[in-house]
């Protein structure tokens, strides 16, 4: 029993992202109320679940937020106008930009004998860091009032969705420390989703 724990500790441990966020922040902004998160991705899926990480560690921290997605159709074009009559109706006054900014991967090699008395090398590579750029506006500003990079080191059995949700948990515990958001919504609890 004693090394069944240990053999789920060490698996745990292994299976680990670490994020890290360094970020430029305007000195004189207000606090924001409701946030729409738009993920720069050409893949609808991958797009759906950045918005969705971001927007899920928003609302756990009580932040009225959207997924871009959601609010405007990713197969339409839409005017100017268009665009400012869904963000009255809407109420969002924050826009998060979130953008991929590279990958690195690690190729390992594992020699081996092989059945037959030779010897084998099997290789493989395996993602071990994503970088990412996050822009705030204020709505209706071209104006950045923030920008930031974050770093997501990954060990070798760590999956996207874990990637996802320390990203997001990050930047959003760094919009709170640094005072751009106001919690207005009644927090959400966490699941294991």
């Amino acid at each position: 029993m004693k090394y069944l724990f240990l053999l789920i500790s060490l698996f745990g441990l292994s299976s680990c992202v670490t994020s890290k966020i360094h970020s430029i922040k305007s000195p004189n902004h207000p606090m924001f109320k409701s946030v729409l998160v738009y993920a720069s991705y050409s893949d609808l899926e991958a797009r759906e679940n950045y918005e969705t990480a971001v927007v899920r560690e928003l609302r756990y921290k009580g932040v009225h937020s959207y997924r871009a997605m959601d609010i405007f159709s990713p197969l339409k074009k839409y005017t100017d106008s268009e665009r400012e009559a869904i963000a009255v109706k809407t109420g969002y006054d924050l826009f998060l930009y979130l953008s991929p900014n590279g990958s690195n991967t690690t190729t390992q090699t594992e020699i081996y004998n092989n059945w037959y008395g030779g010897v084998s090398a099997d290789s493989y590579q395996s993602l071990s860091d994503v970088y990412f750029h996050v822009t705030l506006f204020e709505r209706n500003k071209e104006e950045k009032i923030y920008d930031g990079s974050i770093s997501s080191a990954l060990s070798k059995y760590a999956v996207m969705s874990t990637v996802r949700a320390s990203m997001s948990e990050k930047l959003v515990d760094d919009l709170f420390q640094n005072k751009y958001l106001l919690a207005t919504d009644p927090i959400v609890e966490k699941d294991d989703n």
